[in-house]
């Protein structure tokens, strides 16, 4: 059971998959530490039950209420640990005022990439 009430509108992490491999299947188990007023998840920890592995994602968020966009992630930490290693991802995202992506920064241990985005705009007949 979750915590919180689920928002459809919100990315949300599944509490429960079956992840299946050739001996067995597992189940995660997910904790939520932190949410905005939104229910927007910002801090979480997955892992594998019977296997050494965890996820830790970690998330500022973006919410425009004047204009209703709630949820839009700015910043991300990803981090994976299993079998005494750990590897982590940051992603940061710049947003326009409509909430379209206009800059998306990626540093994943010695590798980083800067993406600037541009809107695709399709032209509607009338």
């Amino acid at each position: 059971m979750h915590p919180f009430p689920r928002n459809p509108a919100t990315l949300v992490f599944i509490a429960f998959m079956v992840v299946a491999d050739a001996r067995s299947i597992h189940s995660l188990d997910e904790h939520v530490s932190d949410y905005d007023e939104y229910r927007n998840v910002l801090e979480v920890n997955v892992s594998t039950v019977g296997i050494d592995l965890t996820t830790h994602v970690k998330r500022t968020v973006k919410n425009d209420v004047g204009r209703w966009i709630l949820g839009q992630p700015q910043w991300q930490e990803e981090c994976s640990s299993g079998s005494g290693k750990t590897l982590c991802r940051t992603i940061v995202r710049t947003t326009n005022t409509f909430g379209e992506v206009e800059t998306e920064t990626t540093a994943s241990g010695r590798m980083s990439a800067k993406r600037d985005m541009q809107p695709c705009h399709i032209a509607r007949r009338s």
